[in-house]
């Protein structure tokens, strides 16, 4: 059985740190994601997806996520059941965040910084200009002994 998500949106405000009565830290934020479809009105639809993120990834949304960063969210549907104060019984779904990636870069006065998303920054004083689709220089001799056929 498999339960994945995969959501890319824009978190709908700033993240808030808690922690649960143990210590445990965690974060609940929604994403706001964009349907790929206007409604027959010629309207945007959005769908606004509640998450959560625990541990290292609720510090990583604290530390480095603001209101309208557009985000990357990996992690699995969970169901929880409760009673609502009228006793109704009611269901809600939350995405489990089990890693999470800020999709978005800041701007220095260096040039391009890249986000927190785990990106290697490109050395600007590079002296050899590459084409990111060039072969790769190879400086190594493959004799007839080394290949498996």
């Amino acid at each position: 059985m498999i339960n994945r998500v995969v959501l890319v949106g824009r978190i709908t405000k700033d993240p808030e740190l808690q922690q649960t009565n143990t210590g445990v830290s965690y974060v609940r934020f929604s994403l706001a994601i964009d349907r790929p479809f206007k409604n027959q009105n010629g309207e945007k639809l959005t769908d606004f997806i509640n998450c959560i993120a625990w541990r290292s990834q609720a510090e990583f949304l604290k530390n480095y996520v603001k209101k309208g960063n557009m985000i990357g969210v990996e992690g699995r549907i969970q169901v929880t059941s409760y009673q609502d104060q009228t006793g109704s019984n009611r269901q809600s779904f939350d995405i489990f965040a089990e890693s999470v990636a800020n999709l978005e870069s800041k701007k220095t006065d260096g040039g391009f910084q890249p986000s927190e998303a785990g990106f290697a920054p490109v050395n600007q004083n590079s002296s050899r200009q590459t084409n990111d689709f060039e072969e790769p220089q190879v400086d190594f001799e493959v004799s007839e002994d080394d290949l498996p056929f």
